[in-house]
């Protein structure tokens, strides 16, 4: 995907979600979208990029949104925004949390429910000004306790899908729309690995050389 394509696509994912919150916000449907940021090789100002990231701050209950777990507002979230038809690399998490994260810990917002679509913030990334983004980068010791907390509630997510595999309702309320149960079962392991992972490496810059 060209540079220049992808901060296209972005404002218009910015603009499609301003009309969603417009139409539904202050209906009983709502709107779950709290704040859009974008992360990855964007922020880099490449020439051209594999995909495009973004992380959906959803206004929904921490115990519900486990780092890669799946969440119906969430996946109804990316088929309104057609994010599931476009190469972008989406992810979601409650509001309450940072949007920086195990994957991505360089991000920056483009949109927010209060404000709309930071135009300024498109500007001078259509211009590749990067060094006048406000990216926002967790410090080492700030990013470790955040992990801490997420690994603690993904590894109790993962318990409960492991107890839960067998059981014959669970999987039949774990299946449909191109989702079986295995996928909720490798995304929970999954995101205690990569929490591991990231966890490590924070721990690391933060004993320094």
């Amino acid at each position: 995907m060209k540079y220049a394509t992808a901060v296209s696509r972005l404002l218009s994912v910015a603009e499609e979600a301003n009309d969603h919150w417009l139409r539904f916000g202050d209906t009983e449907i709502g709107w779950p979208v709290d704040e859009l940021w974008v992360a990855g090789e964007l922020l880099d100002g490449p020439e051209e990029l594999d995909a495009l990231a973004m992380i959906l701050m959803l206004d929904e209950p921490v115990d519900e949104l486990p780092w890669l777990a799946l969440h119906a507002s969430g996946e109804w979230v990316g088929e309104r925004l057609r994010l599931t038809k476009l190469p972008i690399a989406w992810a979601y998490r409650p509001a309450v949390y940072p949007a920086w994260n195990a994957r991505y810990q360089r991000v920056l917002r483009f949109w927010s429910a209060k404000a709309g679509p930071d135009r300024e913030v498109i500007e001078q990334l259509s211009q590749r000004r990067l060094d006048r983004l406000p990216i926002v980068t967790p410090a080492p010791e700030e990013l470790a306790v955040q992990l801490e907390v997420e690994l603690e509630a993904c590894r109790r997510y993962l318990g409960q899908v492991l107890e839960d595999y067998w059981d014959d309702g669970w999987r039949r309320r774990h299946r449909g729309f191109g989702v079986d149960p295995e996928d909720h079962l490798w995304r929970a392991a999954m995101a205690v690995h990569e929490i591991g992972d990231a966890l490590d490496g924070a721990r690391r810059r933060q004993a320094g050389p």
